[in-house]
């Protein structure tokens, strides 16, 4: 069975899932999860790719997981990493990180201007992951 290099793959839970993985590289993107199906009552596991993303945070490096659907801020909160936030839209600098290495995806952002996207600014509550990324938090107070 192959993984698409962003697609979902459902596979009884099993020894099949350990040997899938068990073939991928050390720095391949997929995070193993496990859900269940109500009707069957069987277990099942979903392997997801996902992008790894490390956040330089005040209190150290925090890495996160983050699928390419999915924007940073909720991932990290999903994680257990708190971020400062505000408008949760693009509309504010509360989020705003800087992008060291990597590629987002910022459409749904409009706070931003070109310089500053070209600066590397990102809001972390609408950057989607195109990569791995290594991103600078708590940007606001060098942003102005």
């Amino acid at each position: 069975m192959a993984a698409s290099a962003l697609g979902v793959i459902s596979v009884p839970s099993s020894g099949v899932a350990s040997s899938l993985l068990s073939n991928t590289k050390p720095s391949s993107k997929l995070v193993l999860t496990r859900s269940f199906r109500t009707r069957a009552g069987r277990a099942r596991t979903a392997i997801t790719a996902a992008y790894q993303v490390t956040l330089i945070t005040p209190e150290g490096d925090k890495v996160v997981h983050v699928s390419k659907d999915e924007c940073i801020l909720d991932a990290a909160e999903k994680q257990g990493v708190v971020l400062p936030h505000n408008c949760r839209s693009g509309a504010c600098s509360s989020c705003v990180g800087l992008l060291k290495s990597g590629t987002v995806n910022q459409d749904d952002q409009t706070f931003l201007d070109e310089a500053q996207l070209e600066a590397g600014f990102a809001l972390m509550c609408t950057a989607y992951p195109t990569s791995d990324c290594v991103i600078e938090t708590h940007k606001e107070d060098q942003f102005y």
